[in-house]
């Protein structure tokens, strides 16, 4: 048995494991590349049943000290409302947003923002970044890759090579806290 903090798990392998809870009642849980999960302070053992359970957990500290930070004020080019089709909302909570970005070689997306978040990469992949000044940067993404973008700032994207699947988690206590900053 052992204890997590709440946290976004994002599944980066499939697997089959049984979790056992203090009560001893057992849950199968499958899970697929890409699956993103709300783990609320989970108390549990678990056996791995099929695959590899390879996953990344992002704690999240707010969550954990109970603080609840406002709702962000979205801006008007916000991914998620600019390009729906490459950024799919997994799912909101009172701590993150989760969606997951996809994209094939030569899809474009319009000039677009995002806030403070982690991304977690799926798949090999470059981008041709462009800038708001119109300056073009590329950026490969390897499989498995973690990176905290303090301020994902704005850009448009074209895919040039490579898959295309990534996990983004926003974390609203660092908007919060970047939106505090910036009104001093």
């Amino acid at each position: 048995m052992h204890t997590h903090p709440p946290m976004v798990l994002v599944s980066l392998d499939s697997t089959r494991f049984r979790m056992t809870l203090p009560d001893g009642k057992n849950t199968i849980f499958d899970l697929d590349p890409g699956t993103a999960l709300w783990v609320e302070g989970a108390h549990h053992g678990w056996e791995l049943l099929a695959g590899e359970l390879h996953a990344i957990g992002v704690e999240i500290k707010s969550a954990q000290q109970g603080n609840v930070p406002p709702a962000p004020q979205r801006r008007t080019n916000d991914a998620v409302a600019v390009d729906p089709d490459a950024h799919h909302l997994l799912f909101e909570n009172p701590q993150v947003r989760v969606f997951e970005g996809r994209t094939s070689i030569g899809r474009r997306s319009p000039m677009h923002s995002h806030p403070p978040m982690v991304l977690v990469s799926l798949d090999w992949m470059r981008l041709k970044l462009t800038l708001p000044d119109g300056k073009n940067v590329i950026h490969d993404f390897s499989e498995g890759q973690v990176l905290w973008l303090e301020n994902g700032g704005e850009h448009a994207w074209e895919a040039i090579a490579g898959g295309g699947r990534v996990i983004v988690i926003e974390i609203k206590a660092a908007q919060a806290a970047k939106a505090a900053a910036a009104a001093r």
